[in-house]
């Protein structure tokens, strides 16, 4: 290293691989010719060799007396590319995971294949997880004085998540584990999502809440395989409330996701609860609700004059996870904001006085308002606009004549735009676009559009409702022409 001396500070990054498991990709960020791999044991190891290939693969078994061998290959193999709604590149890259799972030694068999529920023992008698379950964390007297009057278990839970994201300062680093503890990181008020996590439950349950923790695999971290038992399955501990035969999904660390919605990162996945009360100690469960989704509704008010630049107001009102998107920006500049959320229309738009309400109330839908301007499209002696200025769907993102991974929304989604459009006196409204309704075969995805005029007023209303949080590769056909 070039200038390196005495009390350097050398950062490098390294990368763990465990022993037992060897994996290859067959697919790439650039399209391949030919990937082969090839795995050469002996006897002794059993392996549990699996494909996660959704093209056609050529396999060989070539294992003779001795030893264990087996080829795979792919020809010709595309291009994972990056596209829009993907959970994570790596849970759709054509690939062959493998892993030791027995090894013979005279003449004794030894199995290193675990089950879920005796992981989930482990995890409930380790030091690191379930043991800070049982340690008690001291309730600070601002805490108690806030929950000394309420009796409802629902109005408990909301003051002491409330209470753990506002008192506790996370360091950025996601684990199912309390690696200096719960009660330091109580003392300190900061620490890793294990360790806050797992301070929630125990306060949760110490309020006499049926609180539980449950492991979970973020989107960034990839799908969760549930035919594979393994602790590295899981990077994040979240809380798990049942309440009122309702569940609530929380997480001390995220800062504006209310208690009423399942984190963005986890829905539409799975969780495991560990639950000693139970005979395997753990169950399953499905993050998913339907009538909380990704809502925004558009009101437009504007006029054209005479030079074809039109001027107005804009109100959109966003509810569950698109005000989850937009809260964390407000305090940002007011230009980085819009520009952010609403200016992918076009580059000449223009913004002025925005303001917001309802920021501070969690359960209620952000509202923010601005001022706006924006030349409108001329071709000769014909002006035309469109009434869809605000909700970043101009574009079809779906423009690839295939897809080769699931799109993946994650959550239910409704936009619902309504215009109302004056436009001079000497003009003349030639043609309105046709009232429409129009879905896809499964009602999933539907639009609905209504136009209408009076005078020189036009009026509009677009709405789009999509009720389903992914697709397969097999109707992105559809998807694509819906789009």
């Amino acid at each position: 290293m070039p200038a390196v001396k005495a009390g350097s500070v050398i950062e490098y990054k390294y990368t763990v691989t465990n022993g037992m498991a060897f994996n290859w990709k067959l697919q790439s960020s650039i399209p391949i010719r030919y990937s082969r791999y090839e795995i050469d044991f002996p006897k002794d190891f059993e392996l549990a060799v699996i494909p996660s290939c959704s093209m056609p693969y050529h396999s060989k078994d070539l294992s003779n007396g001795n030893r264990t061998i087996k080829m795979f290959s792919m020809e010709n193999v595309p291009a994972l590319r990056d596209e829009k709604y993907i959970t994570n590149d790596e849970d759709y890259y054509q690939k062959i995971q493998s892993h030791v799972i027995a090894f013979t030694y005279n003449n004794m068999r030894h199995s290193f294949t675990k089950t879920w529920q005796k992981i989930a023992e482990q995890m409930i008698l380790d030091e690191d997880l379930g043991l800070q379950l049982k340690k008690e964390i001291p309730r600070t007297s601002d805490l108690d004085a806030q929950l000394l009057s309420v009796k409802d278990n629902y109005s408990k839970m909301l003051i002491i998540h409330n209470y753990v994201r506002k008192n506790m300062q996370w360091d950025g680093y996601n684990s199912i584990w309390a690696i200096d503890g719960v009660k330091s990181a109580w003392k300190d008020g900061k620490g890793t999502a294990g360790e806050i996590n797992l301070i929630l439950v125990n306060l949760l349950k110490d309020a006499g809440l049926k609180a539980s923790p449950v492991l979970v695999s973020t989107r960034a971290n990839g799908m969760l395989d549930p035919t594979y038992p393994s602790y590295d399955a899981f990077n994040k501990v979240l809380a798990y409330v049942e309440l009122n035969d309702k569940i609530y999904v929380l997480d001390g660390t995220d800062k504006y996701t209310p208690s009423c919605l399942i984190p963005e990162d986890v829905m539409c996945t799975e969780g495991f609860i560990l639950d000693e009360t139970l005979q395997t100690k753990f169950r399953w469960t499905q993050f998913w609700d339907s009538t909380r989704i990704d809502k925004n509704f558009v009101i437009t008010q504007a006029r054209i004059d005479d030079s074809g630049k039109m001027t107005g107001k804009a109100t959109i009102r966003s509810y569950d996870y698109a005000r989850v998107k937009r809260v964390p920006h407000i305090k940002k500049e007011p230009k980085e904001f819009l520009e952010r959320f609403y200016a992918s229309y076009s580059n000449e738009l223009k913004f002025d006085s925005l303001t917001f309400n309802n920021q501070s109330v969690d359960t209620l839908p952000l509202e923010q308002a601005f001022n706006f301007d924006v030349p409108v499209n001329q071709s000769g002696e014909y002006s035309y606009f469109s009434a869809n200025l605000f909700t970043g769907l101009k574009t079809n993102p779906f423009i690839a004549d295939n897809r080769y991974s699931d799109v993946f929304f994650g959550t239910n989604q409704s936009f619902t735009i309504i215009g109302s459009f004056s436009i001079p006196q000497n003009y003349i409204l030639e043609e309105l676009p046709k009232n429409i309704r129009f879905s896809l075969e499964d009602k999933s995805l539907t639009i609905t559009r209504m136009m209408a005029s009076s005078g020189n007023i036009i009026n509009t209303k677009i709405t789009i409702e999509c009720k389903r949080p992914y697709y397969s590769p097999a109707e992105y056909a559809d998807l694509k022409e819906f789009y």
